[in-house]
């Protein structure tokens, strides 16, 4: 109906792979989404629904000597997630435009694996809710003003690791309830300095903090708060069409990689958060109808160490 826009999908996975260790993978997945026109409002809903099993076929280092196979057979894995989002969209005027919107998602992991060291077990159940406000001004035709602050609170609890003991039994290594916030507050222009030149400039403020409940160390537990500013600008060349040549952008930009646990480094101060920066030159040609594409890119200072999963 073009006048929701709504549709439903739905998506199965089913499969045993080409090994002796059989699979029998099960995933289900479901999507959905509908759009609501109320006044200069457009509302839109959109949900995901998520399950997946599997013993996962898992093979032991060539290296490492095992009895019996380079598959353990008491491996598997269990995964399953949902996902809700709404977002309104505020038309004031020709100029001018709000867009609110918030998310709510559940995750939750459990995984068994044998990588030649015996058998271990990461485990985690996860609540992410978030949201975004921006505001968005057409100060001249060729010149827009956007402005706005994205939060987020990522909350991983039971973040477990185990190790099968001898007897097969897991005992308990590491476990950690985990709280990360973030408020990002973002400012940028966008326009034309004539019909050749397009640029884009914006900064982002991160402010991030960490609070780690260690449940078997409570002496490494910690809390942590710290911010950092992060610039972004690109400059595009259009030349005239009749040129044949093709558009060149260049690109500079800073980023915090969030899911860098250093952000909590036990109880140093101060709390470390590096930045990296990346350079980004592009060249553009669309030639009958295919658009061609170069790309060089020069990134520094990316040390982030891990994602944040039990095993970090």
């Amino acid at each position: 109906n073009p006048n929701t826009d709504g549709w439903i999908a739905i998506e199965t996975s089913f499969g045993n792979g080409f090994l002796a260790r059989l699979e029998h993978r099960q995933q289900y997945k479901v999507n959905g989404y509908r759009v609501f026109h109320v006044g200069n409002h457009e509302i839109t809903l959109f949900g995901i629904g998520y399950y997946g099993f599997s013993y996962v076929p898992g093979l032991i280092p060539i290296g490492v000597l095992v009895p019996g196979d380079t598959i353990d057979p008491r491996q598997r894995d269990f995964t399953h997630t949902t996902l809700g989002i709404l977002t309104d969209t505020w038309k004031v005027s020709d100029k001018q435009s709000f867009i609110l919107s918030g998310f709510f998602r559940t995750y939750s992991l459990s995984l068994r694996s044998n990588f030649g060291d015996g058998l271990i077990q990461q485990s985690e159940f996860r609540t992410v809710a978030g949201g975004n406000a921006s505001y968005l001004y057409k100060i001249l035709p060729k010149m827009t003003f956007l402005a706005g602050v994205d939060l987020r609170r990522d909350a991983p609890r039971n973040l477990d690791l185990r190790r099968a003991d001898a007897n097969g039994v897991f005992q308990l290594v590491t476990s950690n309830d985990l709280t990360v916030g973030f408020v990002e507050p973002f400012v940028s222009l966008d326009g034309n300095l004539t019909r050749y030149f397009h640029y884009d400039l914006g900064v982002r403020r991160e402010e991030v903090s960490m609070d780690n409940l260690d449940k078997i160390d409570p002496a490494n537990s910690f809390s942590k708060w710290q911010g950092i500013t992060l610039p972004k600008g690109t400059l595009t060349i259009k030349p005239p069409l009749e040129k044949y040549l093709p558009s060149v952008a260049f690109s500079f930009g800073e980023a915090f990689h969030t899911n860098d646990p250093r952000i909590g480094t036990g109880s140093s101060s101060p709390t470390v958060l590096v930045p990296s920066r990346a350079y980004q030159l592009v060249l553009t040609k669309p030639i009958s109808g295919v658009e061609f594409k170069v790309a060089l890119t020069r990134v520094t200072n990316a040390e982030e160490l891990a994602k944040i999963d039990p095993d970090t």
